[in-house]
């Protein structure tokens, strides 16, 4: 996650934790067990246009590279890892 010039770091999780995640009532230490390193080979990570911080846009042309893939010498399989 080095790569990626952002101070916050996404959380990424397998289907069977989203309900617990989206849960009011799920206990804290559950929500910080699922705050685990995400292997960053497995991630297709590429720069986006800077206008997808902000509030007022709403378009989906905001997540289309605008550079060269971080990881693109890698073969990227990331549905493997939540089979």
């Amino acid at each position: 996650m080095q790569k990626i010039p952002h101070h916050r770091s996404p959380v990424i999780l397998k289907p069977y934790q989203e309900k617990a995640w989206l849960r009011i009532n799920t206990p804290l230490t559950d929500v910080t067990a699922m705050l685990q390193t995400f292997d960053f080979t497995q991630m297709d990570v590429y720069p986006v246009d800077p206008k997808i911080k902000s509030i007022y846009e709403d378009n989906s042309a905001l997540i289309l590279s605008l550079g060269e893939h971080l990881n693109s010498d890698q073969d990227v399989n990331v549905k493997d890892q939540f089979k």
